[in-house]
């Protein structure tokens, strides 16, 4: 089977909520880094 499709989603889902939570203050923004780290955090899993 594709498991590798969950922590693509997790990966997805995260990058999603971190843009909503972020898009109203340009200050804190994440950087791709941070994406990575949330990602690689998730296929560990």
């Amino acid at each position: 089977e594709e498991f590798w499709i969950y922590p693509a989603v997790a990966a997805f889902v995260i990058m999603v909520v971190f843009l909503f939570l972020f898009k109203d203050d340009p200050k804190r923004a994440v950087t791709e880094e941070d994406v990575a780290k949330a990602a690689g955090t998730e296929e560990l899993v």
